[in-house]
C-alpha cells in the first residue's frame, strides 16, 4: 500500500487492486485448571492440516500451571489461513481438535483436561 501511494505521488502508474486476498485467524489454547502439565500432544498432527500456518506450544510437560485470568493462561496458539473466514475457522477447529493435554490439579482435586484423550505412547 505504501509503495503504491509513493507511485501515485511521484506520478508513476499505481495499482490498488487486491491481490492474494486471504483470511487469517488464530485460536489460543488456554489451560482450564491449575496444576502440573502431564503431557501435551497433537501439535505435529495439527500442523499437517492444510491451511495451518503456525502452531506454537508455550509449555512443556511438568510445567506448573497457575491461571491468572489473563494472557498468562495461554499454553499455545494455532494460526490458519484460507480464502474465506468460514474455511479458516473450520481449519482452526480441525487443528485444535487434534491437540490435547492433561493437567494434574494440586493434590486433593480431581484431574481435569481441556481436551481429554489417551496419553501419547
Amino acid at each position: 500500500l505504501v509503495t503504491e501511494h509513493i507511485k501515485l505521488v511521484v506520478g508513476e502508474e499505481w495499482d490498488l487492486r487486491r491481490r492474494h486476498l486471504q483470511t487469517a485467524a488464530a485460536r489460543l489454547l488456554v489451560a482450564d485448571c491449575d496444576g502440573t502439565l502431564d503431557w501435551i500432544d497433537g501439535g505435529s498432527q495439527a500442523i499437517a492440516v492444510p491451511g495451518v500456518a503456525e502452531i506454537k506450544l508455550y509449555v512443556e510437560p511438568n510445567a506448573p500451571i497457575f491461571r491468572k485470568g489473563d494472557f498468562r493462561d495461554w499454553i499455545g496458539h494455532v494460526v490458519a489461513v484460507s480464502p474465506s473466514l468460514a474455511q479458516t475457522e473450520a481449519i482452526l477447529q480441525r487443528a485444535v481438535d487434534l491437540i490435547a493435554w492433561s493437567i494434574t490439579p494440586p493434590s486433593g482435586e480431581q484431574e481435569r483436561s481441556a481436551a481429554p484423550r489417551l496419553p501419547p505412547n
